[in-house]
């Protein structure tokens, strides 16, 4: 214990996540206040089914629906990183209504979840010394160290966040906390740490300091050690900023980073580690600078979207593929993205990552006619 007191120090004393003085712009009120007050059945899969929670549910779902509908509209999304995820958030809510009118609560609890994570697909672009806190009363917080852990996640609290994912992990052997909630809060710490934070060097602190936990499975102590390995080949490169980098220097960053790793990898190491922290890069960027983004830099955000949110409802993973062969049909790597969201399509039985099986289908042949159409206009060899 007094070992896991000691990386919780670690994490909170090099943390970037402070008390946030920055205010939500007036526009993002209501739609934080519509999600505060689903916040229990957010939380709760239990409660968000209850016969007696019904009516709130189903009135807090609506309300939020009415909100989505005109999230477009605002300044704040226009980057690109933020205008994908905002139409991920209008179709995941419009679902989640449409779920709960049938009687499939748990779909439409699903879609809800999915729903905060786009929210989340933004809000991880912001440190934690940007993003404005959430003030949630004590009425509306769970029990139990996991599920305070996720829900100040969900709300981006990732101070308080932090500090009770390594509860979860300290307490692991001690208390009922089970294997899964231990894996969850482990890979939200290098989320928060890789993605939020991007320091490859805190990560590997962390971790190191974990893996000689004596309650820790094995198995577990094994993949964290694959963890550590790419860590270590992570903590050595310098990192683009948006402020400073252009976007070739993005574009060969990440394809430096995820190349390594990605179809095949090429040592020792996680995929998932290299795919948060190009993901953290990659997302900053394409806000900053829309107009200047390359085929490649779409490519690798979908790709590292596609591994990180792989145990997710929805992800944001699919639209960036798409919105490179949209942009750049004539470019060779719109096929490589074509070729990566038909392999999705044929992955998923009853959905995909961000879309349903039946609307990326349609996707995929309008997108095949843009390719074609592009093949079709360039001059022939003679």
């Amino acid at each position: 214990m007094q070992h896991m007191l000691g990386i919780l120090g670690l994490a909170l004393g090099t943390s970037a996540w402070v008390s946030a003085t920055a205010q939500v712009p007036d526009t993002m009120y209501a739609y934080r206040e519509a999600i505060v007050k689903l916040a229990p059945g957010l939380v709760s899969k239990d409660l968000f089914m209850a016969a007696d929670q019904e009516r709130p549910m189903k009135e807090g779902l609506e309300r939020l629906d009415a909100l989505m509908s005109g999230l477009k509209k605002h300044e704040r999304l226009q980057g690109l990183g933020f205008k994908i995820p905002a139409k991920q958030l209008q179709e995941n809510s419009h679902a989640a209504v449409t779920a709960f009118a049938k009687g499939q609560k748990d779909l439409s609890w699903m879609h809800l979840r999915a729903l905060v994570h786009g929210c989340n697909q933004c809000h991880t672009q912001v440190s934690g010394t940007q993003a404005p806190p959430w003030h949630l009363t004590q009425d509306r917080l769970p029990k139990g160290s996991f599920a305070l852990a996720e829900t100040w996640y969900l709300f981006r609290d990732y101070s308080r966040a932090m500090e009770f994912y390594l509860s979860v992990i300290s307490q692991y052997g001690l208390a009922s906390i089970t294997l899964d909630e231990l894996r969850v809060s482990l890979e939200k710490v290098l989320a928060m740490t890789l993605r939020i934070d991007r320091s490859p060097q805190k990560a590997h602190e962390i971790f190191s300091s974990i893996q000689k936990a004596d309650l820790i499975p094995l198995d577990i102590k094994t993949e964290i050690g694959l963890w550590l390995d790419e860590l270590s080949r992570l903590k050595k490169m310098t990192l683009p900023t948006s402020e400073t980098s252009s976007a070739k220097s993005v574009d060969e960053f990440s394809d430096q980073v995820l190349r390594q790793v990605y179809p095949v990898m090429q040592h020792p190491g996680s995929r998932k580690a290299s795919a948060y922290l190009a993901s953290g890069v990659l997302l900053e960027f394409v806000n900053s600078h829309e107009k200047a983004v390359l085929p490649r830099i779409l490519y690798w955000l979908g790709v590292s979207l596609r591994e990180t949110d792989d145990t997710l409802f929805s992800s944001s993973s699919t639209y960036y593929l798409a919105e490179c062969i949209r942009r750049f049909p004539k470019d060779p790597v719109a096929k490589v993205c074509y070729s990566e969201l038909s392999q999705y399509h044929q992955e998923q039985d009853t959905g995909s990552l961000g879309l349903f099986s039946s609307d990326l289908s349609s996707e995929l042949v309008r997108l095949k006619k843009l390719l074609d159409a592009a093949v079709d206009k360039r001059p022939q060899k003679r």
